[in-house]
């Protein structure tokens, strides 16, 4: 089950390589007064406005949470045939543009990035309309584990509908690292392997040149 690359042409890997703030379970610190043990998502960093794109799925939550993720949205995608199926939610958003119960493609565009609700910049905490313009602007995404014939947590949305949470007593809610879901991180990670096989190479056939000129 695989995430599309929330935020259009971003790097899914870790500043300054790439676009990602804050991994998951990071700064335990801060998130202690949400009765977390460290961060329960990824943070993902471009322009105040940036499109910020779906997955396959549908709407169950449209939310204006000042003192949290602010404006933002949860999707629930199709459950495979295990029943398996994740619940995502796009925190911190500017604009929404979609629905609730509304069904998202992978690829469609759901919203605009933006600092809404308690967010960051450096070490100072900004909460809702009282950030700076541009500070603090990224993407919150949280990633949870469901399944269909789950006894665990029960979570219910505004829309009615209801999701079974996998581990919600992990101490992040039931919140897992998104990385191994993201499309974009996988690729970005074989990239790597590979350039780094190719610089390999190169350097043992620039050795091999050397010794034969000797």
């Amino acid at each position: 089950m695989k995430i599309v690359n929330p935020v259009k042409n971003a790097i899914l890997a870790k500043w300054p390589k790439g676009q990602i703030t804050q991994g998951f379970g990071e700064n335990p610190g801060r998130y202690n007064q949400f009765n977390l043990k460290g961060h329960n998502g990824v943070d993902i960093i471009k322009s105040d406005g940036w499109p910020i794109i779906g997955t396959a799925g549908r709407v169950v939550e449209v939310r204006y949470d000042p003192t949290g993720l602010g404006s933002h949205i949860r999707i629930l995608t199709d459950p495979d045939l295990k029943g398996d199926y994740l619940e995502l939610s796009y925190g911190h958003m500017r604009g929404i543009l979609v629905s609730p119960l509304q069904r998202v493609k992978d690829g469609e565009q759901v919203g605009t990035m933006g600092n809404t609700g308690t967010v960051a910049s450096g070490d100072k905490l900004y909460v809702w309309g009282n950030a700076p313009a541009g500070k603090g602007v990224h993407l919150h995404l949280t990633v949870r584990e469901c399944n269909l014939s789950s006894t665990g947590w029960t979570t219910s949305y505004s829309t009615g509908l209801q999701a079974y949470i996998k581990n919600y007593d992990n101490g992040y809610k039931g919140a897992v690292d998104p990385f191994p879901f993201l499309e974009e991180g996988v690729k970005e990670e074989a990239v790597s392997a590979i350039e780094l096989a190719k610089k390999v190479i190169a350097q043992f056939i620039e050795y091999l040149k050397g010794r034969n000129r000797q």
